[in-house]
């Protein structure tokens, strides 16, 4: 089975983020999912903190500055090369 996802964004950056976020998402509930198969109970976080949380982090700036770090190591590893 393929997956495809898309994220959106006001900027590359913060596009790129979310889809960055999306897929470590998924991997941690994947990750719950087998453990709770091998009986360990999951913990389900209440709405209103998962809200609290969203509310507090998720605006464009923080995308954009959670991003840059991942952006500027995929330049120095590539040597600035852009791949077509």
């Amino acid at each position: 089975m393929i997956s495809r996802s898309i994220t959106l964004g006001q900027t590359v950056d913060e596009a790129a983020f979310l889809f960055y976020s999306l897929e470590q998402a998924c991997q941690s509930q994947l990750l719950a999912e087998a453990a709770a198969a091998n009986g360990v109970a999951k913990k389900i976080i209440p709405h209103e903190v998962a809200q609290f949380t969203a509310d507090s982090v998720q605006t464009p700036n923080n995308f954009y500055l959670e991003f840059q770090p991942d952006f500027d190591l995929i330049v120095a590893e590539s040597g600035g090369q852009v791949l077509h």
